[in-house]
C-alpha cells in the first residue's frame, strides 16, 4: 500500500519498507528486525520530517542497556533515515538528525582466546556433566566454525547438522591420506563456505 504523501512517511511505513527490500541477508536480517522493530513499536506513527536530534538524544538515552547496544539502535536510526532519504522520503536539503544527535561511544568488545589447559578443562566439564553443548563446545574450539554454524538458536541460518559431518568411515575408497583422521574434522561441500 502506497503511503498517502511520500513527503512525510511514518517510521513504521519506513521500517516496513525497509525490513521487506532487504530481507534474507543472513548477517543482518536478524539485527534490522530487532533494532528497528523496536524503533517502528516506539516510534510508529511519528513523521520522519518531525524528527530532530532531541528526540533521538531522549529516545536513546531512555533504553535500558549497554553504550553497545544504545549505539546499535543509533545506527539503526542512521540506516533509516538514510533509506528515506534515497527514497525521497525526507528532503535532500534537510541534514538527517543523526548527524547533531550523539551517537552513544562503545569500545570495540574484546575477544578472550582460552589457553589450551583451559579449553580442555572446559570440554571435560562439559563431558563430565554430560551436557548438550560438549559437541558444541567441541567443534566451534576445535573447528573453527563460529557459534551461529552450530547453535540451534541460529538453525534458521543454515547452521551445521549431524549429517554435514563426514566421518573416516564415510570413506572407503579415498586414499588413505585423503581420509578424516581422529584431529580433523570434515563436513560436507554444501556446508563448507
Amino acid at each position: 500500500k502506497k503511503h498517502e504523501n511520500l513527503k512525510s512517511v511514518t517510521a513504521a511505513f519506513a521500517v516496513d519498507d525497509f525490513l521487506t527490500k532487504f530481507k534474507g541477508r543472513q548477517k543482518t536480517d536478524k539485527a534490522n528486525k530487532v533494532y528497528l522493530g523496536r524503533i517502528k513499536r516506539e516510534w510508529g506513527d511519528v513523521t520522519l520530517s518531525d524528527v530532530d536530534h532531541v528526540y533521538i538524544n531522549k529516545w536513546i538515552a531512555g533504553i535500558e542497556g549497554s553504550e553497545r547496544t544504545k549505539r546499535n539502535y543509533f545506527d539503526g536510526i542512521s540506516l533509516l533515515f538514510r533509506h528515506a532519504r534515497e527514497n525521497g522520503w525526507f528532503p535532500l536539503e534537510k541534514q538527517s538528525p543523526t548527524e547533531h544527535a550523539n551517537r552513544p561511544e562503545a569500545e570495540n568488545p574484546q575477544i578472550e582466546i582460552f589457553t589450551p589447559e583451559e579449553a580442555l578443562a572446559l570440554v571435560q566439564a562439559a563431558k563430565d556433566l554430560k551436557s548438550a553443548a560438549y559437541p558444541v563446545i567441541a567443534l566451534v574450539g576445535w573447528s573453527g566454525c563460529r557459534t551461529e554454524e552450530v547453535a540451534p538458536e541460529f538453525s534458521d541460518k543454515g547452521r551445521l547438522e549431524w549429517e554435514n559431518l563426514l566421518w573416516t568411515d564415510q570413506f572407503p575408497e579415498a586414499e588413505e591420506e585423503d581420509r578424516p583422521t581422529e584431529d580433523q574434522i570434515h563436513v560436507t561441500p554444501e556446508a563448507a563456505k
